[in-house]
């Protein structure tokens, strides 16, 4: 594997790490992560960056780094078989620039529902900040939640297709909420407006893993591949208990741990009637005790 055009940013406003590589030889096994290591020298203590990104996307991004010690840096792909072999180390390019602007926000953002997906299309901000535009970042939402999650490692296209994978949760029966900025060498710039939308077409297959639900063994779940280690017909990605068979699920103290695996069976707050147990429990304590 090589590492090319790594950029180590640093501008009075704002550090920033921007680190790309090339896709290495798989072997025969999918890439399904990266590992990333950084070092002050590249030749003593070595620090680990992060242990797996989860992607095949060969781009990491990195806001507001406030240690000198990352400018040598080693990446190593991650496959079924564990992790490879990096190449020798990359010294990030280091500078300090005069503070920019950071971009506007892009314009024209629309989405579309399409069969399984939402179809995501913008222009490119009006004011670029003086420099060009480098990436652009996508969050996303369930309609009316808080909570936003960023699409991995963006996209450098004005076009993206939001679709069901391992890394995204993506539920065909909800409805979308979506937010665009584009970013530059000086940072990340404003949000767009809000657009929604919702897949289409695709209700007979809830988790839009291609699979329809009267057949697929974790509707609920993204999980094409219908792995199902204990073979009890629930598929591992909704099983409570994946280490062992349990088709009924049974759950005694609803604590989202399958009976057949929990190593604490007490009745959960959450469980039916639990204020009545303990109201029962109470008065038998008062009775013994009015009793003496």
């Amino acid at each position: 594997m090589s590492i090319y055009s790594p950029a180590y940013r640093i501008s009075f406003r704002r550090r920033n790490l921007d680190l790309s590589w090339s896709e290495p030889d798989d072997n025969g096994l999918p890439i399904i992560g990266y590992k990333i290591e950084y070092s002050s020298n590249g030749n003593s203590v070595t620090y680990t960056l992060v242990k797996n990104t989860n992607s095949n996307i060969t781009f990491y991004a990195q806001s507001n780094i406030t240690s000198d010690w990352y400018q040598y840096y080693k990446v190593y792909a991650i496959n079924a078989l564990g992790v490879g072999a990096a190449a020798d180390w990359a010294q990030a390019n280091l500078w300090e620039e005069e503070p920019g602007n950071t971009p506007g926000p892009p314009t024209n953002v629309n989405a579309e529902g399409k069969t399984c997906a939402v179809y995501l299309s913008w222009d490119p901000p009006i004011d670029d900040g003086g420099s060009p535009i480098i990436r652009y970042i996508i969050d996303y939402k369930i309609e009316g939640d808080l909570e936003w999650t960023s699409i991995i490692g963006g996209t450098t296209n004005t076009t993206y297709t939001h679709t069901a994978s391992v890394y995204q949760e993506f539920v065909c029966g909800n409805s979308y909420c979506y937010r665009i900025r584009a970013m530059n060498a000086n940072g990340d710039g404003e949000w767009s407006s809000l657009v929604y939308a919702s897949p289409t077409d695709c209700y007979d297959d809830y988790d839009c893993d291609g699979l329809i639900n009267v057949v697929d063994n974790c509707p609920s779940g993204y999980n094409p591949d219908q792995t199902d280690f204990d073979e009890d017909g629930i598929g591992d990605c909704c099983d409570n208990c994946r280490s062992f068979y349990n088709p009924d699920q049974a759950d005694y103290d609803l604590d989202g741990y399958g009976d057949e695996c929990d190593n604490n069976d007490l009745i959960s707050p959450d469980a039916p009637g639990f204020e009545c147990i303990i109201l029962l429990f109470a008065i038998a304590l008062f009775l013994i005790w009015k009793k003496k």
